[in-house]
């Protein structure tokens, strides 16, 4: 390619052998690490690292970990892409390439030196017949690159010796020994440096259409959010609150208020930290720490804010940082930050946190664009971050003159990206969410999301609010946050008796019929409409209360529309007890109450 090589001897093992890394002294990460300070060094301008992972995480977070000690970007474009897809791209695009190792059922000794073009079809076959990798992601089959068009010179082999290393019956273990080559220099034809021609080689992977384009007239009206103005008041400080049903854990509104009651003028790093620190002493006093935490909610008094935010936050937080919402709202002065946290306590090793955290840019899903993962499974539920619609290659928004088109093509992005990291953590965002909050940043865009959010789970109804806030980050125009039931998990059954040979068959398996329903209320001038959903032993329900009359919503309708919310909340958990569930209004651990931002939060706090 004519660019300089820089090479290093491996003198360390793999010492670290889990699925994370830390820095290991004589682990063989830190000999790579040593390389690209090397380059870093003699090359400043260097700003990524490109890797071909598919599928391991391995890999992939290990060059992840040398990349954010060294200032550097991680690209990884193969990340979970289509392998049969991707292998036709590769083949396609000129790129020429021999195996050089076969391990596998289906695979011979005869297959050494073929190129992936001539295996292109045996390969499907072998995918077919025996569910292996087509780009040999499970270490069925090694390559040694000949060309490419970005080469300038081919490699051109001229002698081999094939090896048998293992002569197994099913899957023989062989590899070619290449004794004799050289380097050939192509035609400046055969050469491709030119971006656009490039682009032809390799098109982009196409976004998943939503119907989004028949929209009805009144889709731009969201009635249950056009309330009259309630008139202006101060607000009370919010005080925090935890509570904790073993094994789970929330906390909510905790702000600098909870560390001072007159809090002085101090920076807004200062104030994240103070805050961080408080919610850190609330785990603490339940035997949890941040490794326990599975969700953050961050609201900001200005998205401007962002970054320094991140810096200070992110300083509380070692590997794999939980899955986290940042939103703009109101807080009220002189607050810029509130908090809510969710935890988990495992009861045992077989349910510890696990995360899914890839800061690597891909075709994927969008990297994370602060301290958090993208998603993490706990017990029987799994927790995805907010999702935006950053385009995953570029990590910009989609740009169009057009807010309509603009915000068309960030619901179908962040949707794509959420049903693929989803996917990632082995559940489904059409069969698996249970519960949904979607913010916008304006009440006109309601129609569209929920348009999108429909046309996504097909028909499934489960509880989704709508959220209208005054700034995303970037500047998107939605996000989601999604919460889900993993019907495959075993946490209903983890007290049964495996030896009890009088439990029938229906009874070791968790209770994961779907349920869904919806309960109307109202009370003079404010109505209420709460949807429920449960599966196994977990449930969800929102609520959404509106004001029926046109008149300036007084003191006493907010009162009505607060306590009317509260019992229809009731009567909705009640129906799943009522349809076999086993459940209480005293095991719920979160309630989220969102109101307009005049309205007076001591109305809500005294609802809790």
């Amino acid at each position: 390619m004519g660019l300089p090589m820089f090479r290093r001897a491996i003198n360390g093992t793999s010492a670290v052998q889990t699925s994370d890394y830390t820095p290991t002294e004589g682990d063989e990460v830190e000999d790579l690490y040593l390389l690209l300070l090397d380059v870093k060094s003699q090359i400043p301008d260097i700003e990524a690292v490109a890797t071909g992972a598919i599928l391991s995480n391995y890999q992939r977070v290990r060059v992840e970990n040398i990349c954010a000690r060294l200032g550097l970007k991680s690209l990884a474009y193969l990340w979970r892409r289509d392998q049969t897809e991707l292998m036709r791209e590769m083949v396609d695009s000129g790129l020429e390439a021999i195996l050089i190792k076969v391990a596998a059922l289906g695979l011979k000794e005869a297959h050494l030196g073929k190129t992936l073009g001539q295996m292109y079809p045996h390969l499907l076959s072998m995918h077919d017949r025996y569910g292996a990798h087509v780009c040999g992601e499970g270490g069925e089959f090694e390559t040694l690159t000949l060309d490419c068009p970005l080469f300038v010179k081919r490699l051109v082999i001229d002698e081999t010796k094939r090896v048998i290393h293992s002569d197994d019956a099913f899957a023989v273990v062989a590899y070619l020994n290449i004794t004799k080559a050289h380097v050939e220099v192509k035609n400046a034809e055969d050469v491709c440096r030119d971006p656009e021609r490039l682009r032809q080689l390799l098109p982009l992977p196409e976004i998943e259409d939503l119907d989004l384009g028949s929209l009805p007239e009144d889709i731009f009206t969201n009635p249950q959010l056009s309330l009259p103005a309630v008139a202006e008041t101060r607000p009370k400080p919010w005080s925090s609150r935890c509570r904790f049903i073993d094994p789970f854990f929330a906390m909510s509104g905790a702000t600098i208020n909870d560390v001072t009651p007159e809090p002085k003028s101090i920076s807004l790093e200062e104030e994240v930290r103070l805050v961080m620190e408080f919610v850190q002493s609330s785990l603490f006093a339940y035997g949890l720490d941040w490794t326990n935490v599975t969700l953050m909610h961050v609201y900001v008094a200005d998205m401007a804010d962002f970054a320094l935010v991140n810096q200070a936050y992110g300083k509380f937080f070692g590997m794999n940082p939980p899955p986290r919402v940042t939103v703009e709202i109101p807080v009220s002065s002189p607050m810029h930050i509130q908090i809510d946290c969710m935890a988990f306590k495992p009861p045992d090793k077989r349910w510890d946190r696990e995360t899914m955290h890839v800061q690597s840019v891909s075709y994927w899903a969008p990297a994370n664009i602060g301290p958090y993962s993208q998603a993490t499974l706990i017990a029987d539920q799994a927790y995805t971050a907010g999702m935006i619609g950053l385009i995953p290659h570029s990590m910009e928004l989609p740009t169009s003159t057009d807010p309509m088109t603009s915000l068309k093509e960030e619901t179908r992005q962040s949707l794509k990206s959420l049903s693929e990291v989803v996917k990632a953590i082995g559940l489904d965002l059409e069969t698996d969410a249970a519960g949904c909050v979607c913010y916008v940043s304006k009440d006109e865009w309601v129609g569209v999301a929920r348009k999108g959010w429909e046309e996504v789970l097909e028909g499934r109804i489960v509880p989704i609010s709508f959220v209208t806030v005054p700034r995303l980050p970037r500047n998107a125009i939605v996000e989601w946050q999604v919460v889900y039931q993993n019907s495959g998990s075993q946490w209903s059954n983890r007290g049964r008796n495996d030896d009890d040979d009088d439990t029938d068959d229906e009874e070791d398996g968790a209770d994961v019929g779907e349920l869904s329903w919806e309960v109307h209320k109202g009370a003079g001038t404010v109505e209420c409409t709460s949807r429920g959903w449960s599966r196994g032993d977990f449930a969800v329900l929102n609520g959404d209360v509106k004001a029926t009359g046109s008149d300036e919503i007084g003191q006493l309708t907010v009162d009505k529309a607060v306590e009317l919310l509260w019992s229809t909340l009731k009567e909705s958990l009640s129906r799943a007890t009522d349809l076999g569930k086993h459940v209480l209004w005293e095991h719920s651990v979160c309630v989220r109450v969102f109101v307009p931002k005049a309205m007076h939060s001591a109305a809500v706090d005294g609802m809790v």
